[in-house]
């Protein structure tokens, strides 16, 4: 087996351990939830859900891009990798001091002098989170994300077989707070154990100017995002209403589950990959390429059965109160399938040593939000959705123009590449519009049996219409599945 295709059967082999640990927490999310449910107040848990609120933002600042820094170094010295863990342990040190002294603020904007304890003991969780990033980071480097899935799956249990008990025992926030910390060392400590690198006191100033210099433009895009991902909900619970918010916020959820099982596993995996490309840009543009093809064979025929059959789906399962959510999930998934289809050069424009290009660019998609949104949102739930789903085209097309330029792909290539899925995608597009029609002029009765037959009958018909057109494509992500399953 050559290099080349060990490292890939290595990095497809990684997607199933990716994919089971965010899986995985959202299947035990629901049984953890009534467990601490029935032994907590709900003012436990909004005292938490505050600490939380201000610790997960400041979190974005807190590793500095040294994780991104290290996967990228291909020559990493000791120096490197220590001076790399002593600034992002200095840091959580300053951060956390940070939330220790706004503690009596936060208490008093909140009226609510429990946080003046519960918020700097929860902001402790920063300082032992600092010690597994480097190690976490080189596991990632190896692409040993079966080991990081054990790791960051197994201190779970143990956390919450201490926060538990210690409910049921009216310990109260402090039993929370326990199991939060519980679960950050042991995290931890099993990152340095596995990582089998032990830190040491060497420093390099030279060394943290480039830290920074590369690190900022990482939290930047952090922060940006952030702002983004939550802003559209600020917005709609502003301007219209409690109950449209509750139908956008479910739908929004849906819509990030359904392309975040697709493209986050590969997004995480694609970064460490490619490091062997970093010197090698032409090459970087090849195998981006490649990804693509795959990223557009699953996210197209998806966005369209989703967006074609998400109404008729939710006034089927939820009936009355919740039937608009399908016409929004509709909108979503289309602005989710564009802008997760073409959105994984990010980290790549990091790996050539161009952390600033992303961030930069983003500032256009970031201005229409803030232009355009909250005009949207004031006129009605649909306008808003239209101006999102223009926003998410605009993303699109910025990081194709991005991506042809910096890693110096040809435009004809990428046509030619994705040309199967597209043709497939059109047969597949007039499935939909012909099992709809049946479905409105009313030659098919429409019942759950009936949707998963034509849910089925579409995806049939794309895999057939893909095997007739490209049939050595279809081989190759056949064997690559298996890759992915462990059968192979």
């Amino acid at each position: 087996m050559s290099e080349v295709s060990g490292h890939k059967r290595k990095a497809l082999s990684s997607i199933k351990w990716v994919s089971f640990g965010r899986i995985l927490p959202k299947i035990f999310a629901p049984i953890t939830t009534v467990l601490l449910v029935s032994v907590f107040v709900p003012s436990d848990y909004g005292i938490v859900g505050i600490c939380n609120a201000f610790i997960n933002f400041i979190t974005l600042l807190q590793g500095l891009g040294v994780d991104d820094y290290v996967i990228r170094e291909q020559e990493l010295t000791d120096n490197k990798v220590n001076t790399a863990f002593w600034i992002n342990v200095a840091a959580s040190i300053g951060l956390c001091a940070i939330l220790v002294l706004c503690a009596p603020l936060v208490a008093r904007v909140y009226k609510e002098e429990q946080l003046r304890v519960y918020l700097p003991a929860l902001s402790l969780g920063l300082i032992v989170n600092s010690v597994g990033f480097v190690p976490s980071a080189l596991l990632r480097k190896q692409l040993a994300f079966k080991k990081l899935f054990v790791i960051n799956f197994a201190p779970l249990i143990i956390s919450l077989s201490i926060t538990f008990p210690l409910g049921y025992m009216k310990f109260g926030p402090w039993a929370i707070v326990a199991g939060s910390l519980t679960l950050t060392l042991l995290t931890n400590v099993y990152f340095l154990l596995q990582s089998r690198w032990r830190p040491r006191l060497l420093f390099e100033m030279a060394e943290v100017r480039r830290i920074v210099a590369f690190g900022k433009y990482v939290m930047l895009t952090r922060v940006q995002e952030y702002l983004y991902a939550n802003l559209d909900v600020f917005l709609i619970g502003y301007f219209l209403d409690l109950r449209t918010l509750g139908i956008y916020g479910l739908a929004k959820s849906w819509a990030w589950l359904i392309f975040g099982m697709v493209t986050s596993p590969v997004a995480e995996i694609l970064y460490p990959a490619f490091q062997r490309f970093a010197n090698d840009i032409q090459e970087m543009g090849r195998q981006f390429l490649e990804v693509e093809k795959r990223i557009f064979f699953v996210t197209v025929p998806t966005l369209l059965i989703i967006s074609g059959f998400a109404t008729k789906t939710i006034e089927l399962i939820f009936p009355g109160r919740w039937r608009e959510a399908g016409l929004v999930l509709a909108f979503l998934i289309v602005g989710e399938g564009v802008s997760k289809g073409f959105s994984l050069q990010r980290d790549l424009f990091k790996l050539i040593g161009r952390p600033d290009i992303y961030p930069k660019a983003f500032l256009v998609n970031f201005c229409f939000t803030i232009l355009c949104y909250p005009v949207a949102a004031k006129i009605g739930l649909i306008t808003f959705l239209l101006a999102r789903v223009g926003n998410d085209i605009l993303y699109t097309v910025i990081q194709y123009y991005l991506s042809k330029r910096i890693l110096r792909f040809c435009g004809g290539d990428f046509y030619r590449l994705i040309s199967s899925s597209a043709l497939s995608s059109a047969v597949l597009l007039c499935s939909i519009l012909v099992v709809n029609f049946c479905v409105l002029y009313k030659l098919v009765n429409l019942n759950l049996f009936t949707l998963a037959v034509s849910i089925t009958f579409c995806t049939l018909t794309y895999i057939i219409t893909h095997f007739l057109i490209d049939r050595t494509s279809m081989a190759e992500y056949l064997g690559e599945g298996k890759i992915i399953l462990g059968l192979r």
